[in-house]
């Protein structure tokens, strides 16, 4: 493929260009107590470059705080105390802040959406760094 911009002939789709310029290497600890595993991702600048649109707020940090408004919840109502009104409520403002995220999300969705299609089509130039999307050929 041809960059319409510089006119080299080392242009790449945006999905591989950032797959083969991201690498993930994971470290394993020693054995027993002390063990520990460490994950980490190292991506070139044209990787970057080529990287998918970001989706907005994770979908686990909604999940965390409403897995976690259920936990201390249950904990809260196991005890029968009546003096946990105050927990309650920070539970439900937690609730409440963790839908308007999820919300927000969602409502986002169909921007993303696009912007993930486009980047499906999308290929970047590996000499001047231009993203394009070809054109169709008419037929």
């Amino acid at each position: 493929m041809d960059c319409p911009k510089c006119h080299a002939h080392n242009a790449h789709l945006c999905s591989m260009a950032h797959e083969q310029g991201t690498t993930t290497t994971v470290t394993y600890g020693g054995a027993g107590r002390g063990s520990f595993d460490s994950t980490s991702e190292t991506t070139t600048a044209l990787g970057k470059r080529a990287a998918p649109p970001k989706s907005g707020m994770p979908v686990r940090v909604a999940f965390a705080a409403i897995t976690g408004f259920l936990f201390l919840s249950a904990l809260i109502a196991g005890h029968g105390d009546s003096g946990a009104y105050g927990g309650v409520a920070f539970l439900f403002l937690l609730f409440a802040a963790a839908a308007y995220l999820l919300y927000r999300k969602v409502k986002s969705l169909p921007q993303y959406t696009l912007e993930r299609e486009r980047w499906e089509k999308s290929w970047i130039c590996a000499a001047c760094g231009n993203i394009f999307v070809p054109e169709t050929a008419a037929e």
